[in-house]
């Protein structure tokens, strides 16, 4: 005997009395047949396409009842999140329908108002608009934000032809080049960030929006697919911008992320991203970190901090990798600095991959060199992975070192003006102080005072 699917489900409901109060009962009970398969030590990313695909049955079945034999005026695509399959128990659900032609008959109209006020009834409340392909592609062209929900729109149902219509007629040679595209998300990451003081140690972060959470890493991956448009499973590997051992590292903490939000969602029953102080305690237990006081909320926010970290290492990494090999004119010659350094692109660069290991005190050297070099944007990513790479180097006998405490104290000797610089390589000074000695970090918060 062959079990019904969910959309076979969807569309006998439609047949009975009452059908309103029938779907939105099946759409609950499924829902919550999914939230109770989360466990905080597993991965979540099944329970969140388990979700989507629910959502895509539903919809399918409501568009083919009301619009029956009109369903090929229209393309009902998924967005944002939802056209990611990154359904988290209270994610928005977020359609577009893509139509043809600007004027509709009355009829058609009609079909479709049911069609939403149907989704609404049902509990569904999503955030919907309707376009014909000519408005999507004059409103990209206008705004970086609706091209990058083009970007990542999924079809449920409908004329798949109108989605290629506006993929063809939305390519980077049409509208937002890969420099342009890369630029504008730039500014918005760095308008983003701003919000949150530019750091990820806030006291109630925001694991989605802040610095190192889930909106960096879909940055990357926007700009990343709109230039490659790469199908590959493993496209940042196949292309060299990370290795095996990063990737996997990718993979963990987004998936650490995605199973905090989760837990975030099903304890507040909202679409909550904010760890405030009345959740983390709660949070803390679900996720096994178990001491007297409060010493369990520490652990579990030190495992949140170490994870955004990391995430923000690798965003910015990925970035200037980017920006390296796409955005940046190949035919820029390197300005030499000094015997082991270079400024390429405007970023300072190691000259020999071997110089850490031969000269242990250029770990401190090209964060002093960024100082002093007012037209410096920062340490090109391999320098920044070749310092990851070598901060074992940072022991006992690197800290009383000689050379190793004069480089430092001049560090802090530098002139006022430097802060700005030092922004974009604040993350690497962290690092790298932290390794140092814990007495060293206290340079990071003076950096970010106006008065130095």
């Amino acid at each position: 005997m062959t079990l019904e699917t969910p959309l076979e489900t969807f569309q006998k409901l439609f047949e009975k009395d009452n059908p309103v109060a029938l779907i939105k009962q099946q759409l609950e009970q499924q829902q919550h047949a999914i939230f109770t398969q989360f466990n905080p030590a597993y991965p979540v990313d099944t329970l969140l396409k388990q979700r989507s695909r629910l959502i895509d049955d539903a919809l399918s079945a409501c568009w083919n009842h009301f619009l029956g034999e009109q369903s090929h005026l229209g393309a009902l695509l998924a967005v944002g999140g939802y056209g990611r399959q990154e359904m988290f128990p209270y994610s928005d659900v977020d359609i577009l329908i893509l139509i043809d032609q600007q004027a509709l008959t009355p009829t058609q109209t009609q079909l479709l108002e049911k069609f939403s006020s149907f989704l609404w009834d049902i509990g569904l409340k999503p955030g919907q608009s309707i376009r014909t392909i000519k408005e999507c592609i004059t409103l990209a062209k206008n705004d970086q934000s609706v091209m990058t929900s083009i970007t990542e729109v999924r079809l449920i149902t409908g004329n798949s032809t109108f989605l290629e219509q506006l993929n063809n007629q939305t390519t980077p040679d049409t509208m937002w080049s890969a420099a342009q595209f890369f630029n504008a998300k730039l500014e918005e990451r760095a308008q983003r960030h701003n919000k949150f003081h530019d750091t990820a140690y806030n006291l109630e972060p925001n694991i989605k929006e802040g610095p190192g959470g889930l909106r960096d890493i879909q940055t990357f991956i926007w700009v990343f697919n709109r230039h490659y448009q790469r199908n590959s499973p493993h496209p940042l590997i196949d292309l060299n911008y990370l290795s095996d051992a990063e990737h996997q590292e990718l993979i963990a903490d987004t998936q650490a992320l995605w199973r905090i939000r989760y837990a975030l969602h099903c304890l507040t029953n909202k679409n909550e991203n904010r760890l405030l102080f009345d959740f983390q305690r709660e949070l803390a237990e679900q996720f096994g970190f178990k001491a007297p006081r409060n010493g369990a909320i520490e652990q579990f926010m030190q495992f949140y901090f170490k994870t955004v970290v990391r995430l923000e290492r690798l965003n910015e990494v990925l970035l200037k990798l980017f920006q390296e090999r796409v955005i940046n004119n190949p035919d820029d010659r390197p300005e030499r600095l000094t015997e082991d350094f270079q400024i390429t692109h405007g970023y300072i660069d190691a000259i020999n991959d071997n110089l850490f290991n031969r000269s242990p005190q250029a770990l401190l050297e090209v964060f002093l060199l960024c100082q002093q070099n007012a037209q410096c944007k920062g340490i090109s990513a391999k320098t920044i992975r070749l310092i990851q790479k070598n901060l074992h180097l940072i022991d006992d006998e690197f800290r009383s070192h000689k050379e190793s405490r004069r480089l430092f104290m001049e560090i802090l000797k530098q002139p006022e003006g430097t802060t700005h610089q030092l922004q974009p390589i604040c993350l690497a000074l962290r690092t790298l102080f932290r390794a140092c000695n814990t007495t060293y970090f206290i340079f990071i918060p003076l950096m970010n005072t106006p008065s130095l």
